[in-house]
């Protein structure tokens, strides 16, 4: 009799669990996007085994250049990711990750459902990374396309205090590039442990509706994996986040500007 009680206990608690999450889908409207999100990724399984043979994935690469070649003028790529309601926690979906990590330009994730057209308010968060600095060109261009204004955000934490002057120039160099160019600007500079929290939290705070960031990856040749604060801020930011792939030079240490992406 026992057993039975807990059997049956057992049955309710995963009905409940079950109708709760369905309601909760149904509810955010993200059924569709349960379904969409990863199914190109799961699906190049297909591909792989009975067409191309490669289990490596590596034709995956091989139909990126094709078809986002500068020939087909591409140069900003637009998907929709589940984020951090995505049922892979930290992972990003599939089609998202490959994405961000091996296009060779630019690319734009959204989460949520946007229903104006264009961006007034761009978040451009700073440190003293070599390669920080390369999207400056991207979003002061972007700025000028859309009249929006730009908030520089530049960040440190409690190690690179000492490095703290270092950012103050970079922070006021950018800002003198907008003055040149004639584009509303907010400057600030912050002290964080955790970078990705505060850039969330700031861009809350000041009304921000999109990120320019870079994919950051590993120069030693593990190309596909985004550092901590690039892949998370993909995950959690409510608002779209554009990310760049790093220029990479043989002295990488210079942290330049590449020329304007379109």
């Amino acid at each position: 009799m026992e057993k039975t009680i807990k059997y049956w206990i057992f049955i309710c608690v995963i009905i409940a669990c079950t109708i709760f999450l369905c309601f909760k889908q149904l509810k955010d409207n993200n059924w569709n996007r349960c379904i969409s999100s990863d199914g190109k990724g799961y699906y190049a399984y297909l591909p792989a085994i009975f067409i191309y043979h490669d289990l490596q994935f590596q034709f995956v690469e091989q139909y990126e250049t094709k078809y986002y070649n500068e020939e087909n003028k591409v140069d900003l790529i637009v998907m929709g990711t589940q984020g951090k309601d995505s049922k892979s926690d930290l992972f990003l979906g599939s089609n998202a990750y490959r994405l961000v990590t091996k296009a060779p330009m630019p690319v734009m994730t959204i989460k949520n459902l946007v229903n104006k057209k264009g961006y007034q308010n761009i978040l451009l968060p700073i440190d003293l990374s070599d390669h920080s600095r390369q999207k400056v060109n991207y979003a002061l261009s972007m700025a000028k396309a859309f009249n929006a204004k730009i908030t520089i955000l530049g960040l440190y934490d409690e190690n690179e205090k000492g490095d703290k002057f270092k950012l103050e120039i970079v922070v006021n160099q950018i800002a003198k590039l907008c003055e040149k160019q004639k584009i509303t600007f907010e400057q600030y500079i912050d002290k964080t442990h955790h970078r990705v929290s505060k850039t969330n939290s700031f861009a809350k705070k000041h009304k921000n509706d999109l990120v320019i960031t870079m994919t950051d990856q590993k120069i030693e040749g593990f190309r596909g994996i985004l550092s901590s604060y690039d892949h998370e801020l993909i995950h959690t930011s409510k608002i779209p986040v554009i990310s760049i792939e790093p220029e990479i030079n043989s002295d990488i240490s210079t942290g330049g500007t590449p020329g304007l992406p379109f």
